[in-house]
């Protein structure tokens, strides 16, 4: 559970308290290759040469009998994977509750708290089409842990309240369920391709997306593809939110001046930067005014070893011209209309 919440937040609206009524994900924000990903999982995966040649007219979402064999011969397991997806700005639209995404992530499925696995032969009498039709949510769910309380449909934890009193911050909507092979050959897994990409991008994005959603979990962890990276972060997002300022939110700065808000924008631009070449994320980042804001807790910047390494950062990017403002995360949880104010003034200054 998120700790240490500024009480101030609970003045907005469908912070605390989400109506009973049909809820909207707007997922404008989100990186369009990572939309795609998300669209592709599904089934089971990973596609590989072998499955894909026994479906010559397109693979299916239920695997045939023919492919569960297959499957039961080589004896495959497979693990759930719920898309996890987190929200803020909640708001009301007509009868819809819309919200922003925060936060996108993986996790299995769990049996006594380990991942759980099960034969090809389950999916005779399981339909993967209907998994997504309960609306199945996890309750104070935390996406910087991968911890929850509660796991189930979204409409009975309403039962006959009209409203869920409930931090919607916390509220884990799985978006997107696939199936993960425990066993497979890398070289033969068939993935949509970027024709129009360079032989690089390609084989990068490639290992990319094998490593990041077909490794099988060896632990019930949570697996981050995109989003804050700290609950500091996100009680200053819910706060610019409330304000009608909407940063990007994890963006990496490169020493040519490169700027990219994650690693699928450098895909779309097709210019994958090598990590080296890296001078520092921001956790959230302005990019008319290229303005970097750094949230930095206790517990990561305050040794003198971290303090000389957060000049050196600011130092580089004074350089390429890029704005910085570091603010406490004590100031975050026990000062946050203060931070607001000092981010609205200066991006005010620099509009001038």
């Amino acid at each position: 559970m998120i700790v240490n919440r500024p009480l101030i937040l609970e003045e907005i609206p469908y912070y605390k308290h989400l109506p009973r009524l049909p809820f909207a994900p707007n997922f404008s924000a989100l990186p369009e290759v990572l939309n795609v990903d998300i669209l592709t999982l599904d089934g089971l995966q990973p596609i590989t040469v072998n499955i894909a040649n026994l479906y010559p007219s397109g693979i299916p979402l239920q695997p045939s009998q023919e492919a569960i064999n297959y499957y039961l011969r080589q004896e495959v397991k497979f693990q759930m994977v719920f898309v996890v997806a987190n929200f803020y700005d909640l708001r009301c639209v007509g009868n819809v509750v819309e919200g922003r995404p925060y936060s996108i992530s993986l996790i299995p499925a769990s049996k006594r708290g380990k991942p759980q696995e099960m034969s090809a032969a389950f999916f005779k009498n399981f339909s993967i089409e209907k998994v997504l039709e309960w609306e199945p949510v996890y309750l104070n769910f935390n996406s910087f842990t991968g911890e929850w309380d509660l796991f189930g449909s979204f409409g009975t934890f309403f039962n006959s309240q009209s409203e869920l009193d409930i931090y919607t911050d916390s509220i884990g909507f799985i978006i997107g369920v696939y199936f993960l092979a425990n066993k497979y050959s890398k070289r033969d897994i068939l993935l949509p391709d970027i024709i129009s990409a360079d032989n690089r991008t390609r084989r990068k994005y490639r290992d990319y997306r094998i490593n990041r959603y077909y490794e099988p979990f060896a632990k019930l962890k949570l697996r981050k593809l995109w989003g804050a990276d700290s609950p500091i972060e996100l009680f200053l997002i819910h706060a610019l939110a409330n304000r009608n300022i909407f940063p990007k939110i994890q963006t990496s700065i490169f020493r040519d001046g490169a700027i990219y808000a994650n690693f699928y924008d450098m895909v779309s631009d097709f210019n994958i930067k090598e990590e080296h070449y890296l001078i520092t994320s921001a956790d959230l980042y302005f990019e008319k005014e290229k303005l970097a804001i750094f949230c930095d807790s206790k517990q990561y910047h305050n040794t003198d070893e971290a303090k000389r390494k957060d000049e050196r950062i600011s130092e580089k990017l004074a350089d390429i011209g890029i704005n910085y403002l570091r603010i406490s995360g004590t100031d975050i949880v026990h000062e946050l209309p203060k931070c607001v104010a000092q981010i609205e003034e200066y991006l005010m200054r620099l509009a001038i």
